[in-house]
């Protein structure tokens, strides 16, 4: 079995969302007009680098949270969960598979990329932190340099 039928498998292909979604490996099913043996051109991806909603974003710094939360849903990211953690963190993802996540307590932000696909299919970006600017946080960087990106208070 080649590596796409697999990867077809594990992450079964999805039409992608109205905002450019995250890019998936091809299937081999055989239907369709494309062989197996034919990979799908990449797919221009919105945002700073092309790292989805999560890029597209202002910087959320200074803002309330209530104003944050309304920010991210007003760009289609959904909570996680319908509340914070018992730590005080929420996770709030978009369909393209970026995300924010939000320490309330403290006001910290965290943005992770939407995931991009090697040719093979492999995940290429997994983890990849975002600065308030959209940009990526180069991954040698400590985390204690990350750019930051903190609410403001209610």
């Amino acid at each position: 079995m080649d590596i796409f039928a697999q990867a077809s498998r594990l992450r079964p292909e999805e039409p992608l969302p109205p905002s450019g979604g995250a890019a998936k490996p091809p299937t081999a099913s055989g239907s369709g007009a494309k062989g197996a043996a034919e990979v799908a051109p990449a797919t221009p991806r919105p945002g700073v680098g092309g790292n989805g909603a999560a890029s597209q974003l202002p910087n959320l710094g200074g803002k309330s949270p209530a104003d944050a939360v309304k920010a991210l849903e007003g760009a289609g990211f959904a909570p996680k969960s319908p509340t914070p953690s018992a730590g005080g963190w929420q996770t709030f993802k978009h369909p393209d598979g970026s995300k924010f996540d939000i320490h309330f307590p403290s006001g910290r932000v965290v943005r992770g990329a939407a995931p991009q696909y090697g040719p093979d299919g492999s995940r290429i970006n997994r983890g990849q932190r975002l600065g308030p600017d959209g940009a990526e946080i180069p991954r040698d960087l400590p985390h204690n340099q990350h750019p930051p990106e903190t609410l403001g208070g209610n």
